[in-house]
């Protein structure tokens, strides 16, 4: 009985897609301890230090002499920052990727395994032949 459930391509890619779904689903279940309020100067300090590495970067360099800004007029306004609107300066410049991420060519790598499995569950099959196979009409 399970044999015969397999050999069903219905069923096959089904389950495969069903499988694709949740694997695409994100995880929301986050947990981490919560840190306590006493380490505020050692934490601003820390995220200044994250905000001033991330500056030295050359691409934002590059990025800053476009838009004509200096690195000295940010560190200036970053310094007038508050406690909390520093920790989270500092926690998207850790969230950024300066060269750009990988997830395109995730998805179209994604994409393309997909339409392999569906053409292979469906028995497709792509004919290559010469052009002087094709059969001339007069």
């Amino acid at each position: 009985m399970l044999n015969y459930l397999f050999k069903q391509k219905l069923v096959f890619s089904g389950l495969a897609i069903w499988a694709l779904f949740l694997g695409i689903l994100p995880n929301l279940s986050q947990a981490s301890l919560v840190e306590s309020k006493t380490g505020v100067p050692q934490q601003c300090k820390a995220d200044l230090a994250k905000v001033k590495l991330f500056l030295e970067n050359s691409l934002v360099r590059r990025g800053l002499e476009r838009t004509k800004l200096s690195k000295e007029e940010l560190l200036k306004r970053v310094e007038k920052l508050d406690a909390d609107q520093l920790h989270e300066l500092a926690m998207r410049c850790d969230r950024i990727k300066v060269g750009g991420s990988g997830g395109i060519l995730l998805v179209i790598l994604i994409v393309g395994l997909v339409i392999i499995a569906i053409l292979y569950v469906t028995n497709y099959t792509i004919k290559v032949e010469p052009r002087d196979a094709i059969p001339r009409r007069y």
